[in-house]
């Protein structure tokens, strides 16, 4: 295993130090040895156990360690002192970058990849607002200040399912946002692992700034990955328009993780997700006015 490494534990495990090396078990069977130096963040499921020698050789070695609840969100980071990311400066970065013209920039881009998959979501189904949604992408301006985002919303939404369907957020007893809603969740868990594996706080955003979401920058970045859980309900519409189940579940999940074509490239999610955050990172560690177009996402 090279260096850099980023562990995500999604199951019960015992981890433990053994011979100078980080040892997993899963129901009583060594399944991965590891040198602590190896690994660059540890991401453990709830039902994990880590002893005391191995959180230690991890300090040892500057690596952090996230642990996630039973939603598979992140509970606690754990960054010891000196990790190897500058988690200090990309922290004091991020929080000067909402009130910069770099923050503005990134959430242009941002905003123009959401709407471009929006439009590319309309054409696969050869709905006629895809074009007009499209050309609104050219107005978009640095901290979207004209709002076109929420312009863009209100036709995507009602050419995408029927004029009588209204986006509910939260708590929605109506089955296709309820579908929509459990996609999402699954993006924001992806793109809040990778955050925290790449040691950026997820507290502060470029744009949402509610002071009781604890996950601001993941609701950023996730707004161009949308389309993927969109195109997702799309495709399985007439589950989808029933109760939430575990068959409308199972099929969504087989639809979002499946790898698409996006812009004549193959796109796969977690990969995707990978990019995002990484690049986020240097971005952090080296703040300019050109590092916007650095933000790697769908569609851009």
């Amino acid at each position: 295993m090279s260096h850099n490494q980023v562990i995500i534990i999604e199951q019960p495990t015992y981890i433990h130090l053994k011979d100078s090396c980080i040892i997993f078990e899963q129901y009583r069977q060594i399944v991965a040895r590891v040198l602590p130096e190896d690994i660059d963040c540890l991401i453990l499921h709830y039902t994990s156990t880590i002893t005391a020698s191995a959180l230690a050789a991890l300090a040892e070695s500057k690596a952090t360690v996230t642990f996630l609840d039973k939603q598979q969100l992140p509970l606690a980071h754990w960054h010891p002192p000196n990790s190897r990311h500058n988690y200090k400066k990309r922290l004091r970065n991020l929080l000067t970058l909402s009130e910069s013209p770099l923050g503005a920039r990134l959430w242009q881009r941002i905003v123009k990849a959401k709407i471009r998959s929006q439009a590319e979501t309309l054409k696969l189904s050869n709905i006629r607002e895809a074009k007009p949604l499209a050309t609104m992408i050219l107005k978009v301006t640095p901290g979207d200040s004209t709002h076109i985002q929420a312009q863009a919303a209100r036709i995507y939404w009602s050419a995408l399912f029927g004029k009588k369907f209204r986006r509910h957020k939260r708590d929605s007893s109506e089955p296709v946002n309820q579908h929509l809603n459990f996609g999402y969740a699954i993006i924001r868990s992806l793109l809040a692992k990778w955050l925290c594996g790449r040691a950026i706080a997820l507290e502060w955003g470029l744009h949402h700034a509610n002071q009781e979401n604890p996950m601001c920058l993941v609701d950023d970045l996730m707004e161009p990955f949308r389309f993927v859980v969109d195109r997702a309900v799309a495709q399985n519409l007439l589950l989808c328009e029933r109760e939430i189940s575990p068959t409308s579940k199972k099929a969504m999940l087989a639809d979002i993780y499946k790898p698409l074509q996006v812009r004549q490239k193959q796109f796969r999610l977690a990969t995707a997700a990978d990019a995002t955050c990484s690049s986020l990172g240097r971005i952090l560690d080296r703040p300019s006015k050109a590092a916007a177009s650095w933000l790697t996402l769908p569609y851009t």
